[in-house]
């Protein structure tokens, strides 16, 4: 189920260019299986892979990710609650990583070390 969810990650577009499209969206929806949503989170997340920035940079990149998630999340709030929640959950995690970001930037502004 697990893997199942990340192979949605790779589903087409709506012809509107809405991401997932619809019938992974209505799957997710009527189905309710953790597992499967799981493996979409978890796809949606690795899919970024390697980044790199400067020392000083912060969470902007991070940032950036997480307001993009939570426009998806708050379009399809009404018709697909479930899935919704998702990407919040999705850009939770960003904000996250971009506050973790922060931190570490800062402490090179002030010239500390790990």
């Amino acid at each position: 189920m697990h893997v199942l969810g990340g192979v949605l990650y790779y589903s087409p577009k709506d012809p509107d260019g809405t991401w997932p499209g619809r019938v992974v969206r209505d799957f997710l929806e009527e189905r309710r299986i953790q597992h499967i949503e799981d493996g979409f989170y978890f796809r949606v997340l690795n899919s970024r892979g390697v980044t790199s920035r400067s020392l000083d940079e912060g969470g902007k990149q991070e940032e950036e990710l997480a307001s993009e998630y939570r426009e998806i999340a708050v379009s399809f709030a009404d018709e697909w609650p479930r899935v919704a929640k998702l990407f919040r959950e999705i850009s939770q995690a960003y904000e996250t990583d971009a506050r973790r970001e922060e931190v570490g930037a800062e402490r090179h502004r002030r010239g500390l070390r790990w």
